[in-house]
Protein backbone atom coordinates (compact mmCIF):
# COMPACT_ATOMS: atom_id res chain seq x y z
CA UNK A 1 0.00 0.00 0.00
CA UNK A 2 0.98 3.42 -0.67
CA UNK A 3 2.13 6.18 2.30
CA UNK A 4 -1.18 7.84 3.75
CA UNK A 5 -0.62 11.57 2.18
CA UNK A 6 0.73 13.73 4.50
CA UNK A 7 2.70 17.44 3.74
CA UNK A 8 1.25 19.99 1.86
CA UNK A 9 -0.30 20.68 -1.80
CA UNK A 10 0.23 23.64 -3.80
CA UNK A 11 -1.60 23.55 -7.05
CA UNK A 12 0.16 26.07 -10.00
CA UNK A 13 -1.94 25.98 -13.31
CA UNK A 14 -3.91 22.85 -12.44
CA UNK A 15 -0.89 21.28 -11.82
CA UNK A 16 -0.09 19.90 -8.08
CA UNK A 17 3.06 19.79 -6.01
CA UNK A 18 3.49 17.86 -2.74
CA UNK A 19 5.96 19.35 -0.71
CA UNK A 20 6.47 18.67 3.24
CA UNK A 21 7.43 21.14 6.23
CA UNK A 22 9.81 20.90 8.80
CA UNK A 23 11.35 23.57 11.29
CA UNK A 24 10.78 27.07 11.60
CA UNK A 25 13.83 28.86 11.37
CA UNK A 26 14.23 32.18 9.46
CA UNK A 27 16.46 30.57 6.74
CA UNK A 28 14.20 28.40 4.49
CA UNK A 29 16.15 25.23 3.21
CA UNK A 30 15.03 23.44 -0.12
CA UNK A 31 15.90 20.13 -0.22
CA UNK A 32 15.23 18.53 -3.78
CA UNK A 33 15.22 14.64 -3.95
CA UNK A 34 17.80 12.49 -6.66
CA UNK A 35 16.22 9.67 -8.91
CA UNK A 36 13.73 7.61 -8.29
CA UNK A 37 12.90 8.96 -4.84
CA UNK A 38 10.76 10.89 -2.94
CA UNK A 39 10.33 14.01 -0.38
CA UNK A 40 10.18 11.85 2.27
CA UNK A 41 13.21 9.91 1.72
CA UNK A 42 15.37 13.28 1.51
CA UNK A 43 13.50 14.84 4.11
CA UNK A 44 14.12 12.46 6.65
CA UNK A 45 17.96 13.32 6.95
CA UNK A 46 16.96 16.35 7.90
CA UNK A 47 14.32 16.10 11.13
CA UNK A 48 14.76 19.24 12.66
CA UNK A 49 16.83 22.41 13.09
CA UNK A 50 16.35 25.29 15.13
CA UNK A 51 18.07 27.44 12.33
CA UNK A 52 16.37 26.33 9.45
CA UNK A 53 12.90 25.93 7.72
CA UNK A 54 12.93 22.66 5.84
CA UNK A 55 10.63 22.71 2.57
CA UNK A 56 11.33 18.71 0.92
CA UNK A 57 9.48 19.09 -2.98
CA UNK A 58 8.29 16.03 -4.52
CA UNK A 59 9.87 16.81 -8.23
CA UNK A 60 7.19 16.92 -10.94
CA UNK A 61 6.31 13.07 -11.92
CA UNK A 62 7.52 11.97 -8.56
CA UNK A 63 5.95 11.16 -5.33
CA UNK A 64 2.11 12.67 -5.41
CA UNK A 65 3.26 15.72 -7.40
CA UNK A 66 1.40 15.68 -10.95
CA UNK A 67 4.06 15.27 -14.03
CA UNK A 68 5.03 17.82 -16.22
CA UNK A 69 2.31 17.79 -19.19
CA UNK A 70 4.16 19.80 -21.91
CA UNK A 71 7.95 20.75 -22.90
CA UNK A 72 11.09 19.24 -21.89
CA UNK A 73 11.12 17.16 -19.01
CA UNK A 74 14.83 16.69 -18.10
CA UNK A 75 16.67 18.70 -15.75
CA UNK A 76 15.68 22.20 -17.41
CA UNK A 77 11.82 20.96 -17.01
CA UNK A 78 12.23 20.39 -13.45
CA UNK A 79 13.99 23.47 -12.64
CA UNK A 80 10.84 25.39 -14.54
CA UNK A 81 8.54 23.49 -12.42
CA UNK A 82 10.56 24.20 -9.08
CA UNK A 83 11.19 27.44 -9.40
CA UNK A 84 6.92 28.12 -10.56
CA UNK A 85 6.68 26.35 -7.03
CA UNK A 86 9.30 29.03 -5.18
CA UNK A 87 7.61 31.84 -7.09
CA UNK A 88 3.89 30.72 -5.75
CA UNK A 89 5.13 30.53 -1.80
CA UNK A 90 6.84 33.72 -2.60
CA UNK A 91 10.25 31.92 -1.56
CA UNK A 92 13.37 34.28 -2.70
CA UNK A 93 17.18 33.52 -1.97
CA UNK A 94 17.03 30.10 -0.30
CA UNK A 95 19.33 27.61 0.62
CA UNK A 96 19.14 24.72 -1.81
CA UNK A 97 19.96 21.00 -0.50
CA UNK A 98 20.15 18.56 -3.93
CA UNK A 99 20.77 15.59 -3.85
CA UNK A 100 22.39 13.13 -6.91
CA UNK A 101 20.38 13.38 -9.99
CA UNK A 102 18.20 16.16 -8.24
CA UNK A 103 21.57 18.71 -8.29
CA UNK A 104 21.20 18.65 -12.14
CA UNK A 105 17.87 20.32 -11.24
CA UNK A 106 19.78 22.81 -8.85
CA UNK A 107 21.80 23.47 -10.85
CA UNK A 108 19.68 24.70 -14.02
CA UNK A 109 17.58 26.68 -11.22
CA UNK A 110 20.54 28.53 -9.95
CA UNK A 111 21.24 29.23 -13.86
CA UNK A 112 17.68 30.09 -14.59
CA UNK A 113 16.68 32.21 -11.61
CA UNK A 114 19.28 33.28 -9.05
CA UNK A 115 17.45 35.07 -7.16
CA UNK A 116 15.79 32.00 -5.62
CA UNK A 117 19.39 30.34 -5.05
CA UNK A 118 21.46 31.84 -2.58
CA UNK A 119 23.21 29.22 -1.77
CA UNK A 120 23.66 25.65 -2.76
CA UNK A 121 24.65 22.34 -1.36
CA UNK A 122 25.14 19.63 -3.72
CA UNK A 123 25.25 15.99 -1.97
CA UNK A 124 26.63 12.95 -4.47
CA UNK A 125 25.59 15.15 -7.33
CA UNK A 126 25.00 13.31 -10.64
CA UNK A 127 25.28 15.84 -13.48
CA UNK A 128 28.09 15.13 -15.92
CA UNK A 129 26.18 14.29 -19.22
CA UNK A 130 25.86 10.73 -19.05
CA UNK A 131 24.47 7.95 -21.71
CA UNK A 132 22.44 5.37 -20.01
CA UNK A 133 23.02 1.91 -20.37
CA UNK A 134 18.74 0.99 -20.02
CA UNK A 135 18.18 3.70 -22.93
CA UNK A 136 16.08 1.01 -24.59
CA UNK A 137 13.92 0.31 -21.68
CA UNK A 138 13.99 3.90 -21.38
CA UNK A 139 12.07 4.19 -24.55
CA UNK A 140 9.70 1.36 -24.15
CA UNK A 141 8.45 3.22 -21.03
CA UNK A 142 8.35 6.27 -22.47
CA UNK A 143 5.93 4.82 -25.37
CA UNK A 144 2.22 5.17 -24.10
CA UNK A 145 1.12 1.92 -25.61
CA UNK A 146 4.25 -0.35 -24.44
CA UNK A 147 4.04 1.79 -20.72
CA UNK A 148 0.65 0.87 -20.48
CA UNK A 149 1.86 -3.24 -21.01
CA UNK A 150 4.61 -2.99 -18.56
CA UNK A 151 2.53 -1.22 -15.75
CA UNK A 152 0.00 -3.62 -15.77
CA UNK A 153 2.04 -6.90 -15.91
CA UNK A 154 5.35 -6.33 -14.69
CA UNK A 155 5.99 -3.02 -12.61
CA UNK A 156 4.52 -4.14 -9.38
CA UNK A 157 6.79 -7.24 -9.05
CA UNK A 158 9.55 -5.42 -10.71
CA UNK A 159 8.95 -2.29 -8.03
CA UNK A 160 9.54 -4.35 -5.35
CA UNK A 161 12.43 -6.83 -6.53
CA UNK A 162 14.52 -3.56 -7.93
CA UNK A 163 13.41 -1.12 -5.21
CA UNK A 164 15.33 -2.70 -2.11
CA UNK A 165 18.61 -3.53 -4.01
CA UNK A 166 18.77 -0.03 -5.36
CA UNK A 167 18.63 1.15 -2.00
CA UNK A 168 21.11 -0.63 -0.92
CA UNK A 169 23.24 -0.36 -3.27
CA UNK A 170 22.62 3.80 -2.90
CA UNK A 171 23.62 3.19 0.39
CA UNK A 172 26.42 0.81 0.31
CA UNK A 173 28.64 0.67 2.22
CA UNK A 174 26.57 2.21 4.97
CA UNK A 175 23.94 0.73 6.95
CA UNK A 176 20.19 1.57 6.39
CA UNK A 177 19.28 4.25 8.88
CA UNK A 178 16.37 3.17 10.51
CA UNK A 179 14.21 6.07 9.10
CA UNK A 180 14.77 4.11 5.50
CA UNK A 181 13.72 0.69 6.77
CA UNK A 182 10.01 0.86 5.54
CA UNK A 183 10.82 3.09 2.28
CA UNK A 184 7.36 3.09 0.26
CA UNK A 185 8.76 1.17 -2.95
CA UNK A 186 5.37 1.28 -4.57
CA UNK A 187 4.72 5.06 -4.45
CA UNK A 188 8.37 5.83 -5.17
CA UNK A 189 7.96 2.93 -8.29
CA UNK A 190 4.14 4.05 -9.42
CA UNK A 191 3.52 4.35 -12.90
CA UNK A 192 3.75 8.19 -13.39
CA UNK A 193 6.86 8.42 -11.76
CA UNK A 194 8.35 5.37 -13.88
CA UNK A 195 7.37 7.66 -16.66
CA UNK A 196 9.08 11.05 -14.67
CA UNK A 197 11.94 8.54 -14.20
CA UNK A 198 12.15 7.63 -18.23
CA UNK A 199 11.63 11.02 -19.56
CA UNK A 200 14.26 12.72 -17.38
CA UNK A 201 16.92 10.35 -18.24
CA UNK A 202 16.20 10.59 -22.11
CA UNK A 203 16.90 14.03 -21.97
CA UNK A 204 19.49 14.24 -19.56
CA UNK A 205 22.37 14.32 -21.27
CA UNK A 206 20.98 17.45 -23.57
CA UNK A 207 19.87 19.02 -21.09
CA UNK A 208 22.93 18.96 -19.17
CA UNK A 209 25.36 19.88 -22.15
CA UNK A 210 23.45 23.20 -22.78
CA UNK A 211 23.90 24.28 -18.85
CA UNK A 212 26.00 27.50 -18.94
CA UNK A 213 29.11 27.67 -17.22
CA UNK A 214 27.90 29.22 -13.96
CA UNK A 215 27.65 32.82 -13.31
CA UNK A 216 29.89 33.22 -9.59
CA UNK A 217 26.45 34.82 -7.79
CA UNK A 218 25.41 31.45 -6.23
CA UNK A 219 27.68 30.07 -3.14
CA UNK A 220 27.83 26.20 -4.13
CA UNK A 221 29.33 23.54 -1.80
CA UNK A 222 29.64 19.93 -3.00
CA UNK A 223 30.08 16.85 -0.41
CA UNK A 224 30.75 13.21 -2.08
CA UNK A 225 31.69 9.91 -0.48
CA UNK A 226 35.14 7.87 -1.81
CA UNK A 227 32.67 4.58 -2.09
CA UNK A 228 30.10 6.20 -4.26
CA UNK A 229 29.65 3.82 -7.31
CA UNK A 230 26.35 5.06 -8.20
CA UNK A 231 27.78 8.58 -9.22
CA UNK A 232 31.79 8.46 -9.07
CA UNK A 233 32.89 11.45 -7.47
CA UNK A 234 36.29 11.72 -10.04
CA UNK A 235 33.45 11.70 -12.92
CA UNK A 236 31.10 14.25 -12.11
CA UNK A 237 32.93 17.00 -10.20
CA UNK A 238 35.56 16.85 -12.66
CA UNK A 239 33.10 17.92 -14.86
CA UNK A 240 32.16 20.14 -12.59
CA UNK A 241 35.00 21.78 -12.25
CA UNK A 242 35.26 22.57 -16.05
CA UNK A 243 32.02 24.54 -15.70
CA UNK A 244 33.24 26.83 -12.94
CA UNK A 245 31.24 25.40 -10.27
CA UNK A 246 34.56 25.54 -7.79
CA UNK A 247 35.20 25.50 -4.51
CA UNK A 248 36.76 22.30 -3.03
CA UNK A 249 34.21 19.33 -2.28
CA UNK A 250 34.08 18.11 1.23
CA UNK A 251 34.36 14.16 0.50
CA UNK A 252 33.91 11.89 3.64
CA UNK A 253 35.92 8.60 3.71
CA UNK A 254 33.93 5.37 3.63
CA UNK A 255 30.62 6.98 2.20
CA UNK A 256 28.51 6.06 -0.98
CA UNK A 257 25.95 7.52 -2.66
CA UNK A 258 23.68 8.90 0.35
CA UNK A 259 26.17 11.01 2.85
CA UNK A 260 22.70 12.76 4.03
CA UNK A 261 21.87 9.37 5.74
CA UNK A 262 25.29 7.84 5.99
CA UNK A 263 26.89 11.57 8.21
CA UNK A 264 23.90 13.83 8.68
CA UNK A 265 25.92 15.56 11.05
CA UNK A 266 28.43 16.99 8.65
CA UNK A 267 25.84 17.84 6.50
CA UNK A 268 23.83 20.05 8.91
CA UNK A 269 27.31 21.62 10.16
CA UNK A 270 27.57 22.80 5.94
CA UNK A 271 24.58 24.11 6.99
CA UNK A 272 24.80 26.19 9.53
CA UNK A 273 28.01 27.31 8.23
CA UNK A 274 24.86 29.73 5.96
CA UNK A 275 22.66 29.50 8.69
Amino acid sequence: MQTPVSGKFLSIDGQRTHYLLAGSGKRHVILVHGFASLAQEIAAAFPGENDFTFIAVDRAGYGYSDPIRKGGRGPAGQARRLAQFLDALNERHCIVVAHSMGASTALWLSRRRPDLVSDLLLIAPYCRPTRHWGFPILRALANPVLARLINKHLLPSLVQAIGPRFLKSALFPNPMPKHLENFPFEHAGNPTAVRAMADELLAFASDMNDLDPHSGRTSIRMVCGTEDKVAPPHWHLDWLSQLHYGGDPVVLEGTGHAPHHAMPERISGLLRQWA
